[in-house]
């Protein structure tokens, strides 16, 4: 498909050409005069189909137009252009002409250098996409639990499905059981505790996403299927009154929405206990809300 148009040789008013029908594949751009200008620059902007959004080819970058030609080339998938000329003195019989390519060229957006540089290649960033969108949040809780208890309770809501990807649970001393359930009935005080973002750059997509998943500690539950447990035992030394460190955990889970409750209570049997339980249970989840 070709295309002309006639641009009025005018300073600082931007003038919108429609490409009827659109272009689908990449497309070259050129502007010609039969006198060139002696002085002046073009910018040169172009829409997507069914959007009102604009813009700019050359990484924004406005172009002279004093040879008395410039050639551009865009990403498939344009419905107009838009060029403002800015400086401009002189010049004459001015054409704005479109042609498709037959080879595509990938938006810019997927190339490295602003799709311009020298050095541009294909972009590829490690991690999940919805690390980059936003969707991905941790929350954490520290414990210490005296050997005859009481047990300490956990709370997970969540209104839509979600990838759990890693919960941990790291004791500095003691020996911990972890349980967690779905189908329990809540009761109680619940203590909510903060979300954290995973990736909180603020170059992540506008407006930032606002996390659904409720976490909360304290109150109580009854009831429920056992769909998850963890034992843990601290290494003691008594007489040498050290400890060593130990973990549990557990890697990506795709779940539904609902209530989880978890409990924490200290771990009888086996070697004798004389130390609280102490430690950090943490988890990192990815929320996926249905796309429209």
């Amino acid at each position: 498909m070709f295309s002309i148009f006639q641009p009025d040789l005018i300073n600082a008013t931007p003038q919108v050409f429609p490409l009827v029908g659109g272009q689908s594949g990449s497309v070259n751009v050129y502007l010609q005069f039969t006198v060139a200008p002696s002085a002046g620059t073009v910018s040169v902007e172009y829409r997507r189909p069914s959007s009102t959004a604009w813009s700019f080819l050359q990484g924004g970058q406005s172009v002279s137009v004093t040879s008395g030609s410039v050639a551009l080339k865009v990403d498939g998938g344009i419905s107009a252009l838009r060029i403002t000329f800015t400086g401009l003195t002189g010049g004459a019989g001015a054409l704005l002409a479109t042609s498709d390519v037959n080879t595509a060229t990938p938006p810019k957006d997927l190339l490295t250098d602003g799709g311009f540089g020298a050095s541009r290649r294909v972009r590829v960033d490690p991690g999940q996409t919805g690390f980059f969108a936003g969707r991905m949040f941790r929350a954490y809780t520290e414990l210490s639990i005296p050997v005859a208890g009481p047990s300490v309770q956990f709370r997970f809501t969540s209104p839509i499905d979600f990838i759990l990807w890693t919960q941990r649970l790291d004791l500095t001393q003691g020996a911990l059981r972890f349980e967690v359930f779905t189908g329990a009935t809540s009761s109680g005080v619940w203590t909510p505790l903060p979300v954290i973002g995973v990736n909180r750059m603020a170059e992540r997509p506008t407006p930032f996403y606002a996390p659904q998943v409720v976490v909360e500690t304290g109150g109580n539950f009854t009831g429920g299927t056992a769909v998850d447990l963890m034992l843990l035992r601290s290494g003691t030394n008594q007489g040498s009154n050290s400890s060593q460190n130990t973990g549990g955990e557990t890697t990506e889970r795709g779940l539904p929405l609902g209530v989880y409750h978890g409990r924490f209570s200290t771990l009888a049997g086996g070697v004798t206990v004389i130390d609280a339980a102490q430690g950090v249970y943490s988890l990192q989840w990815e929320e996926r809300p249905v796309i429209t």
